[in-house]
């Protein structure tokens, strides 16, 4: 076959034989119409390969790539080292948030509008620390009153406004309701620090309820069409906030000027449902702390069933949604600090039985963000709820302790639900207040305000170190018989972009890009991998970490025909080691020209001919070249023969003349 591929003009040149010239035409024909490669395959979600990492819903997947498009592979055993390399968080599972939003957008109501609320401290910088929280942190709040006092609305979308130049120091942002506001105008437009020096009534909004939370690496939060939160006119309806802004600043800057805060899509058509925010995890006062030098350090926080019907039985602002009296979950956001590897948010029913809502077994503290349930998921008087979070200290040399800091931790959900009731716009969080005095009792319950003695004792256990435990699949078999590699056809065209839900470009700059599906009746994910022109390899790693040891990896490269992918597994920083199944299957590869999407036609799956559409259009490019090389070869020849002739027929004088002359009326021979 003579079919251009990524990675071995060797091998082609070999196949061409004696048939120089068609050679160089197939290869500046490639080369001129700027061809793209794409490599694509699928694995099982979970392959029951213990050397294979599970996708498992709610899990942050930190991909790594890595290529080398330098050099030519000629087997297995000779991948040179990478000439590139990077990491990416993404969550593989639900729509995208390019499809939320354009579904958003397509159900908003017509007279949505905008409304941002942005820090400022009177045109000075932001300070660099407090006395609440040392050097580096600093917690900075702001007191706004929301438009349209005077009548209800509801939110229907929340979005982070973040300065470019301050996306590494903003830590968090949260919005709470500030009614005291209402009685006291001269807390309005307050801008400070949040914890120091600050009138006590504003401390006392701080946590009460509430209203929007981002993080690091947070997207917009999207309701859905049933549900926006409500504000303006009403009881209890917030009309007042005060915004808590956390700046992590390890390099005390003194210059950060910033106006970042949160921008609030409403409307006046309200919606079936008022929603709410629930928070639930571990004060971050009380004696709490991890042990350094851990890999699993474990903390468990308990919301018990007393304190869950509290807090649903609460008078309501909205509908009650179903028989039961419960209210419904739509999405959660995990919080915990840089020291944080998993966090699990578990209800427990009357039964005793604990039912999972949202496990994130590899944590990344630079992409926090809501992630939607699939379905709403029902919360009951008669539940209570936990959240366990997984610490790994192992880089630490001293104690860490809960606090404010991004170097001491946190272990916190909050959860998005409706209908809202006016406690459950506030936490449900457990602390071991023993130190206090006078002490409230050893087991702890901060609920609505609250102090609620517990007679469950939650775990709290910082010295238990607990291995990580992939989930049992001894009942399940490996997909395919061992095969050290797989491989699959190169075909040509480009492929179907709808097959894919979700695109996340890995690099820009080394024109990297992954596209993927994920088929859960089947249990299947689909991936497509998309890069420029190249020799070599290219590789796809799913890493619990983010690190190259103990990623799950799959490393292609392309001969004249066939696309190989070795199954793979890092163990530490050099070529990751042959598994001994291969998990990796529907492999293969496209040679796509300047484009390897089309927008809906089925791709064409058919390996390539003899000689596939690409090499005939690369022919056909070389040929016109060609000959255009050949006529001005012709025309210039002539040229010089005529002028030859007017040299030797004619004076000097006359010669420019005449050459022109002869030129012109010459015959092309």
């Amino acid at each position: 076959s003579t079919q251009s591929t990524w990675g071995n003009h060797r091998d082609l040149m070999a196949s061409l034989g004696s048939y120089p010239l068609l050679l160089l035409l197939v290869l500046f024909g490639v080369s001129c119409c700027n061809a793209r490669y794409l490599v694509e395959f699928s694995r099982l979600l979970d392959t029951c390969d213990e050397r294979d990492m599970a996708l498992n819903v709610g899990d942050t997947t930190h991909l790594i790539y890595a290529l080398n498009n330098q050099t030519a592979v000629q087997s297995e055993d000779d991948f040179s080292y990478h000439s590139t390399r990077g990491t990416q968080s993404v969550k593989l599972f639900g729509p995208s948030l390019e499809q939320r939003i354009a579904k958003w957008e397509s159900e908003k109501p017509s007279d949505t509008v905008t409304f941002d609320i942005n820090v400022h401290n009177g045109g000075k910088p932001i300070p660099i620390d407090g006395q609440s929280t040392g050097p580096g942190t600093t917690y900075f709040c702001t007191v706004f009153e929301l438009p349209a006092p005077t009548e209800r609305h509801h939110m229907i979308r929340f979005d982070a406004v973040i300065r470019p130049e301050y996306i590494d120091i903003v830590h968090h942002i949260l919005v709470y309701d500030c009614p005291i506001v209402e009685q006291k105008r001269e807390l309005l437009n307050y801008a400070g620090h949040c914890y120091d020096n600050v009138p006590q009534e504003l401390l006392d909004c701080n946590g009460l309820s509430t209203i929007t939370a981002w993080a690091v690496g947070g997207e917009p939060y999207l309701f859905p069409k049933h549900v926006g939160f409500p504000f303006g006119a009403g009881d209890k309806i917030p009309r007042f906030v005060l915004m808590e802004v956390h700046y992590n600043n390890p390099k005390q800057r003194t210059d950060i000027f910033d106006t970042s805060g949160m921008r609030f899509y409403y409307t006046q058509q309200l919606r079936q449902y008022d929603g709410g925010i629930l928070m639930v995890g571990h004060e971050t006062e009380g004696v709490f702390t991890l042990p350094a030098g851990q890999p699993a350090v474990v903390s468990e926080t308990y919301c018990p069933q007393q304190c869950v019907d509290y807090l649903i039985n609460s008078t309501r602002t909205g509908t009650v949604v179903s028989p039961d009296g419960g209210i419904r979950l739509l999405s959660s956001l995990l919080h915990g600090h840089t020291t944080a590897a998993q966090i699990k948010f578990h209800r427990v029913d009357d039964a005793g039985v604990e039912h999972k809502l949202m496990d994130d077994n590899s944590y990344d503290f630079n992409f926090q963000t809501f992630t939607e349930y699939a379905e709403e998921v029902p919360l009951l008087p008669t539940d209570s709820l936990r959240v366990t979070c997984v610490y790994d200290t192992l880089k630490r040399h001293n104690t860490v302790h809960f606090g404010l800091t991004t170097q001491d931790e946190m272990c916190i959900v909050y959860s998005l639900y409706y209908p809202r009731s006016q406690g459950l716009t506030t936490v449900c969080t457990y602390a071991n207040y023993s130190a206090l005095q006078p002490s409230p009792g050893p087991d702890t319950v901060r609920c609505a305000g609250d102090l609620f003695q517990i007679h469950t004792t939650p775990l709290i256990a910082p010295n238990i170190t607990v291995p990580y435990q992939k989930a049992n699949c001894s009942h399940r078999q490996p997909p395919h018989p061992p095969a050290v590699v797989g491989s699959g056809p190169v075909v040509t065209g480009p492929a179907n972009a709808s097959l894919y839900d979700h695109t996340e470009v890995l690099s820009a700059e080394d024109d990297v890009t992954l596209r993927w599906t994920i088929d859960s009746a089947a249990e299947v994910a689909h991936f497509a991998m998309e890069f420029g022109a190249a020799q070599g390899w290219i590789s796809l790693g799913f890493s619990p970490n983010g690190k190259m040891k103990d990623a799950d990896i799959a490393m292609a490269y392309l001969d004249k025909t066939t696309v190989h992918i070795s199954d793979r597994m890092a163990d530490g920083h050099s070529l990751p080691t042959l598994d001994t199944y291969n998990d990796f299957f529907d492999i293969q590869a496209r040679v796509c020209g300047a484009s390897c999407w089309k927008a809906d036609s089925p791709p064409d799956n058919n390996p390539p001919a003899a000689h596939g559409f690409w090499f005939w259009f690369g022919v056909v490019c070389s040929v016109v070249v060609a000959v255009s090389v050949v006529a001005t070869l012709s025309a210039w020849y002539v040229w010089r023969r005529n002028r030859a002739v007017a040299s030797a027929a004619f004076p000097d004088e006359e010669r420019q003349d005449k050459v022109g002359l002869i030129a012109a009326s010459a015959p092309v021979s």
